[in-house]
């Protein structure tokens, strides 16, 4: 409040003294309504901070629900993922024995798992199996010949006659399961492996325990599961389930235990504990926790089921005890310390309006915000590692940072009162203005475009540039705010990428030798005209496919080859039956 002069209470002379402009009663008058606006201020502030305080707490309660959700969902889609990805290994290992009709030795077994390169490509993937149909009266020709097979000591366990044995063939790496345990024996995983059988399809066994696991304390035996692949014998009719069980040949399959392959995918970050139940939430179906021994229980306590391989797995999340940011999230420290602050505030701007008046201390404040405004603002934009002006409506650069000055290789005296269209490339003059036309007018807000700036030495630099216009409250235009990156390197980098594949492109074109690109399934992504006329396909015909487009019969000895590249450069003849008859050729392979 402005302070009033009072009059003087001495006049002329033989002249009464005139009246205090203020009377006791007014001034009286005023000091209760400073009193009453000061006890309004207090209560209203502290109602204000108790209404955002709590307002604070619902936010970071949100934020905290969106995290929690954000890692619910990587956690899911990143199982989904591996889950796709040990398909498609135990695919290839079914593959493998449909290519050699069956006959596949242990030597030909571990170099196909070593080429696969399970812990870098298959994460949590620990090893790959196969297990083979044997009947009762074949058992000691099949022990023998997995002796004579590099194995000497390889038996069937448990030993005891039997109509069937269903034994683990091989395992890589060693040990994962030993060799020789009859896997129908294990209640756990016989109807899953009887199911995968009949239907066809890859099968996920319920909650069972290792072999390798077997000689634990029963509470000590980790939960496990298995992956079963059906692997039929060469001609076998898979069109009906009698046709796949009087064929089958064997399963590829894949052991997990589910505590380690929950570690790989979840571990103990972000705050959250995961429990994994297999079909329902029941401690007896518990396959997992992270971190071990962990209980979901409380508030925040989120459900997702995942479908893996036809069935289904419960996963429980629940905030850690003392995890980052839980703990303040949905609790009253931050907000009470906000309400605190808030009633301290309101008590402090009633005693200045007791004391002094609320328009002279808002005055004041807002005049040290606008300073401080000003200096932030000249510190960011002087420092800033990307290049900045402020330029008028007219085209004149009303102010220049350091950085864009640099870029352009002229001092920020040199650019400051010229135009923009001084250092534009002529050619993309006409698109700048143009845009320039249509920010005025109110047609865009703003704009951002690749464009060429000429150098003070006559050299060119691509900048990427984004301008919007600065318009005062009553929406008049004041200027335009632009930053500028420059990207020559990028733009170079890239002219050499686009160089050197066209070159590629006319090599392999002009090649006369079978030239052909595939991605890591196997679909072709290119072959060139002499490939073309051996086996009579179009390139427009044979992109996107695989080799069951050219020759079905020889498309698995192909996909071994193919997985064999993935590791190793290598020769080999091969044949195939074009337009022209058979045709044999050598094949040279490389990643």
């Amino acid at each position: 409040m402005a302070a009033h002069a009072e009059p003087s209470l001495a006049g002329q002379a033989g002249t009464p003294p005139r009246p205090a402009r203020f009377g006791g009663g007014a001034m009286a008058r005023v000091h209760r309504l400073y009193r009453v606006v000061a006890v309004l201020v207090l209560l209203l502030g502290t109602l204000g901070s108790g209404l955002y305080a709590a307002h604070w707490r619902a936010s970071l309660q949100h934020v905290a629900d969106q995290h929690a959700q954000r890692q619910v969902d990587d956690t899911e889609a990143r199982l989904q993922a591996g889950f796709a990805g040990y398909g498609r290994a135990l695919a290839a290992e079914r593959a493998l024995y449909a290519g050699s009709t069956g006959r596949v030795s242990y030597a030909q077994f571990r170099t196909f798992v070593a080429a696969m390169s399970l812990g870098r490509d298959y994460p949590g993937l620990g090893g790959l199996a196969f297990i083979q149909r044997v009947n009762g009266a074949d058992l000691p020709a099949f022990v023998a010949a997995n002796q004579a097979d590099g194995r000497p000591g390889f038996t069937v366990e448990p030993a005891g006659p039997r109509s069937e044995y269903w034994p683990i063939r091989y395992s890589e790496p060693l040990g994962v399961p030993p060799w020789g345990h009859d896997a129908m024996t294990n209640p756990g995983v016989r109807p899953y492996m009887e199911q995968a059988g009949i239907s066809g399809q890859l099968t996920l066994s319920g909650k069972t325990v290792l072999a390798n696991d077997l000689a634990l304390p029963q509470d000590e035996r980790p939960a496990a599961f298995g992956l079963f692949e059906p692997v039929y014998q060469s001609g076998a009719d898979t069109a009906t389930p009698a046709g796949r069980r009087a064929g089958l040949l064997g399963w590829a399959t894949a052991p997990f235990r589910t505590q380690d392959l929950l570690a790989g995918y979840v571990g103990n970050g972000g705050g959250l504990g995961v429990e994994v139940f297999d079909g329902s939430v029941a401690p007896d179906n518990l396959l997992a926790a992270s971190p071990g021994r962990f209980h979901a229980t409380g508030a925040g306590v989120r459900t997702a089921t995942l479908q893996v391989a036809g069935r289904p797995w419960v996963m429980r999340f629940a905030p850690l005890a003392g995890a980052a940011g839980a703990a303040f999230a949905t609790s009253w420290h931050g907000p009470a310390a906000v309400l605190a602050a808030g009633i301290a505030l309101s008590a402090l701007l009633a005693a200045l309006l007791w004391l002094f008046g609320a328009k002279a201390q808002q005055r004041t404040v807002s005049e040290e915000d606008l300073r401080r405004s000003e200096r932030d603002f000249r510190s960011a934009f002087d420092n800033s590692l990307v290049g900045m002006c402020l330029t008028s409506t007219d085209g004149r650069r009303i102010r220049v940072n350091p950085g864009f000055a640099a870029m352009l290789g002229r001092s920020v005296e040199e650019l400051v009162g010229t135009s923009f269209q001084n250092v534009t490339h002529p050619e993309d003059l006409a698109a700048n203005l143009d845009d320039v036309e249509r920010t005025l007018a109110g047609e865009i807000d703003g704009f951002r475009t690749d464009k060429r700036y000429l150098r003070a030495d006559g050299s060119i630099v691509y900048v990427e540039l984004s301008t919007s216009l600065v318009r005062d409250s009553a929406g008049r235009a004041l200027h335009f705010s632009t930053q500028t990156i420059d990207i020559t390197a990028r733009r170079e980098a890239q002219r050499e990428r686009d160089t050197r594949d066209t070159m590629l492109r006319s090599v392999i074109a002009n090649s006369q030798s079978l030239v052909y690109v595939k991605d890591l399934d196997g679909r072709y992504l290119l072959a060139n005209e002499p490939f073309q006329q051996a086996f009579g396909v179009t390139e427009a015909e044979l992109l996107g496919k695989d080799d069951s487009y050219i020759d079905p019969e020889l498309a698995p000895v192909w996909r071994v080859n193919d997985l064999r590249a993935q590791t190793e450069e290598y020769r080999v003849e091969e044949w195939s039956d074009g337009p022209a008859g058979r045709c044999y050729y050598e094949s040279v392979t490389s990643r």
